[in-house]
């Protein structure tokens, strides 16, 4: 699932908010709680590596929780950008038109 959190969301422009909607999917955390959430919303999303870009469309389901994070991108956001991900060098790669590109994760140490 590609979850945004509330935090991020709020600093959405108004339009872009306004394109939340209802949704019943029922989220449940890692320790079985069950997870309050807003609604969904589909938004462009652009990953880029200098002149190799790539822009997608993602639905988020906004969390109403605190975490250090804006967003989670899951599966369905990783398949979207024919991403690979590498936990061992915290980069994600994924094909452009100019060829592939990879992100690095930007970790404060």
């Amino acid at each position: 699932m590609d979850v945004m959190y509330e935090q991020l969301f709020r600093r959405l422009d108004m339009e872009d908010q306004n394109t939340l909607e209802p949704t019943d999917v029922d989220l449940i955390g890692f320790s079985g709680e069950s997870v309050v959430h807003l609604g969904q919303l589909t938004l462009p999303m652009t990953l880029e590596e200098g002149a190799k870009i790539r822009t997608v469309l993602v639905t988020f389901i906004v969390i109403s929780a605190v975490s250090k994070n804006n967003l989670i991108l899951g599966r369905p956001g990783l398949a979207s950008f024919h991403a690979a991900v590498s936990t061992v060098h915290s980069a994600i790669a994924f094909p452009t038109p100019k060829g592939v590109a990879v992100v690095y994760a930007d970790q404060i140490m």
